[in-house]
């Protein structure tokens, strides 16, 4: 059973002060199932990680997981085993992965009828242990997949194409209908891990010292994320490309690259993207790389220069 992987294709930092995003489900994410070890308490394993956290342990990932098993009670003598398609720390939802991926290998092994719903609320509880308050967005990818337009819906019409609508908070996630055919991205590792709390808090300072020039940011990034879903269902690829490049330089204007992210973008320009930009927070984390048909040879390259990743496309 799965929990999808996300990227934030267009309106990071924005988000936080209601304007428009959007987010999308991967085709990679993480696996669970359950498995049988005698002689001992339940337990959580994800040996690519080098995480093994038996349920009543006192760190972080054994409350994440206690938060999740005393609504669905593991049976004693049983682990879950989970396999990720995504790093972890990177920008990619991988905790929310985590927590949808063993919440429905649970609701399956014990046959419980459970709506999507339930498994979204209860996968939330689980990412307060990790993030204190957060803004529900990766736990609701990490369950539905799919493409998500997120607005403050008292600022924001919502579009009328969508297919479901959730509220998050102060943001309303609004499912759009799927692609035509899938859309592939390169998801490139800087391997340099994130400070989003550091990143969060800078711009809110850069907001309370220059609220006109900010608004004035947020404003037209704000913009990309319906221009951007309707790139992708019309197939506008080089507008999406430079709808890509305007969203990352607006980023860096805000300080929130690094060199990691530059020089992966820098790599992807010289095989062909399209377009490239930062996803999630900033500061190392994953750069996310546009490139029909030029996908490979962008991976190659950036791992040529220390990067690791993937392709992935979105649902």
């Amino acid at each position: 059973m799965r929990g999808f992987g996300k990227i934030i294709l267009f309106g990071e930092h924005a988000v936080v002060y209601g304007y428009p995003a959007l987010a999308a489900g991967l085709s990679q994410g993480i696996y669970g199932e359950i498995r049988e070890q005698r002689g001992e308490e339940h337990s959580l394993s994800v040996p690519l990680w080098g995480l093994s956290v038996k349920e009543k342990e006192d760190s972080p990932l054994g409350k994440a997981l206690r938060s999740i098993t005393q609504s669905i009670p593991l049976e004693k003598d049983h682990c879950i085993h989970l396999t990720p398609e995504i790093p972890c720390k990177a920008g990619l939802g991988s905790s929310a992965a985590m927590a949808v991926a063993i919440i429905k290998t649970l609701v399956k092994y014990k046959n419980l009828d459970w709506p999507l719903e339930k498994i979204n609320a209860l996968a939330l509880e689980s990412e307060c242990v990790f993030h204190g308050t957060p803004s529900g967005i990766d736990n609701t990818v990490a369950t539905y997949g799919g493409i998500c337009y997120l607005a403050d819906p008292q600022r924001f019409s919502l579009p009328l194409c969508a297919v479901k609508n959730l509220n998050l908070k102060k943001l309303t996630a609004s499912f759009l209908p799927s692609l035509a055919e899938p859309v592939s991205f390169v998801i490139i590792n800087t391997r340099k891990e994130r400070e989003t709390k550091r990143l969060v808090d800078h711009v809110r300072e850069e907001k309370l010292k220059n609220p006109e020039q900010m608004e004035g940011i947020f404003s037209e990034i704000g913009t990309f994320a319906w221009k951007g879903y309707d790139c992708l269902v019309h197939k506008k690829y080089e507008e999406l490309g430079k709808l890509m490049q305007r969203n990352h330089e607006l980023l860096r204007s805000l300080g929130v690259s690094s060199p990691e992210l530059e020089k992966a973008s820098s790599c992807a320009y010289q095989k062909g993207a399209l377009g490239t930009k930062l996803t999630g927070a900033g500061g190392g984390g994953c750069l996310i790389a546009f490139g029909p048909g030029k996908e490979k040879d962008i991976l190659s390259e950036c791992e040529k220069h220390g990067f690791t990743g993937f392709i992935a496309q979105i649902l």
